[in-house]
């Protein structure tokens, strides 16, 4: 019993740091977005990504 909590307590972990790390990773992306005046182009095939891993999440 005990290693089935230990083992649901390390994948949440990992479900933590994977959310964290996307929207680390996000908040850096717009920070370096002066290529497209009108903010995120929903056509570009990286924000596409992008706005699929924010609505998964």
């Amino acid at each position: 019993m005990r290693r089935l909590i230990k083992k649901k307590g390390v994948l949440c972990l990992l479900v933590l740091i994977g959310t964290f790390a996307i929207s680390f990773s996000v908040f850096a992306l717009e920070l370096n977005w002066p290529a497209s005046p009108g903010g995120i182009d929903l056509n570009d095939e990286q924000s596409q990504t992008i706005t699929f891993l924010i609505a998964y999440i």
